[in-house]
C-alpha cells in the first residue's frame, strides 16, 4: 500500500496544531477573572503570558520498580518531552497546625486552630516531587485522569477548569515563570573589608560537633487576607502557597548537601480578614 504524500502528511499535521492552538486561544478566553489570577497571577485577558497546553500521560515500567509507590508520568514542557518519577514528599506537612484569624462585631480577633495533617494535605491532595527535574505539583484523580498543579524547572503546570476543557487530554497550561528579583546587587554592595585577615583568638579550640545526616528546618507561614482574596478561597491560597515550598523543598532535595535539608511546615497563619490597620 502507497503511502500518503509528504505534502498531505505535513498539511494534516499543520491543520491539527491549528486547531490545538484555536481550542487553547476559546479556553483562555473563557476563564473568569479569578480563574485567571489563580492559573497565571493576572487579572485580564491581555496580560496573559505566552502558554501552550499538554498532555500528561501515565506509564508504568517494566519490572519491580512500578511498586516503588512511584508516580510516573510523561508530558512536554517548553518543548521538551519529560519523564517525570514522581515521589511523595511526605516531609513537608506533618501534624501541621492551622490556624485561622478573624475578627468578631466586637472587633475582637478570634483564633480557631485545627490540629492533623488532614486539613492540609487531605484538603489539598498529595503532595509529590521529582527533585531530578525540578518537579513539583499537588496532585488530585478524577474519572479522566490526573489533574496537576505546581512546576517544572522554570515552567508552571496548571489545571484549567472543567467548564473551559472540551478535550480532556488537554486540560493542563503550561507557561514560564515570571522573572522575579527578591534582593537587587544594588542594595547590597561589595563589603570593602571581605578581604580582610581574620585570625582566631587565642586560647579557643574547635570542637567537634556531630551533625545528623537530615536536618529538618520548620517554619511557620502566614497567609495574608489579601492573597485568600485574590486566589479565590483558603483552600486556593494554601494550595498556592504549599506548591511553592513543596517546589522550595523539591529544590533542596536536588543539592549535593550535606547533611541534607528537609523542611516542614510547623504552622499555618489563615487570615480570613485584614487585621492589621
Amino acid at each position: 500500500m502507497a503511502s500518503p504524500p509528504k505534502t498531505l502528511t505535513l498539511c494534516v499535521t499543520a491543520c491539527i496544531l491549528s486547531s490545538v492552538v484555536v481550542a487553547a486561544q476559546v479556553a483562555i478566553r473563557q476563564l473568569t477573572r479569578t480563574e485567571l489570577q489563580e492559573i497565571f497571577g493576572v487579572q485580564d485577558h491581555s496580560k496573559v503570558p505566552d502558554y501552550s497546553l499538554t498532555e500528561i500521560h501515565e506509564y508504568q515500567t517494566r519490572g519491580a520498580s512500578n511498586h516503588d509507590g512511584r508516580l510516573r508520568m510523561s508530558m512536554k514542557v517548553g518543548g521538551r518531552l519529560l519523564r517525570l518519577h514522581l515521589s511523595r514528599n511526605d516531609d513537608l506537612v506533618q501534624n501541621t497546625l492551622v490556624t485561622k484569624l478573624s475578627v468578631n462585631d466586637d472587633g475582637q480577633t478570634i483564633e480557631e486552630s485545627v490540629t492533623g495533617k488532614d486539613d492540609v494535605d487531605g484538603e489539598l491532595s498529595q503532595l509529590y516531587e521529582d527533585p531530578v527535574h525540578s518537579a513539583a505539583f499537588t496532585i488530585q484523580r478524577d474519572a479522566s485522569g490526573l489533574l496537576l498543579d505546581g512546576s517544572v524547572g522554570d515552567y508552571v503546570v496548571r489545571t484549567l477548569p472543567d467548564h473551559v476543557t472540551s478535550n480532556s487530554s488537554l486540560r493542563h497550561v503550561v507557561y514560564r515563570q515570571p522573572d522575579v528579583r527578591f534582593v537587587s546587587d544594588e542594595y547590597y554592595p561589595p563589603d570593602e573589608n571581605t578581604s580582610a585577615n581574620i585570625t582566631q583568638p587565642r586560647g579557643l579550640h574547635k570542637r567537634q560537633v556531630k551533625v545528623p545526616a537530615i536536618v529538618y528546618a520548620e517554619v511557620t507561614l502566614i497567609v495574608a487576607h489579601s492573597v485568600i482574596r485574590n486566589k479565590g478561597s483558603e483552600a486556593n491560597a494554601k494550595k498556592y502557597v504549599l506548591n511553592y515550598w513543596n517546589s522550595v523543598s523539591s529544590n533542596y532535595k536536588s543539592y549535593k548537601m550535606s547533611p541534607d535539608i528537609r523542611f516542614k511546615i510547623k504552622e499555618f497563619i489563615m487570615c480570613s480578614v485584614s487585621i492589621l490597620s
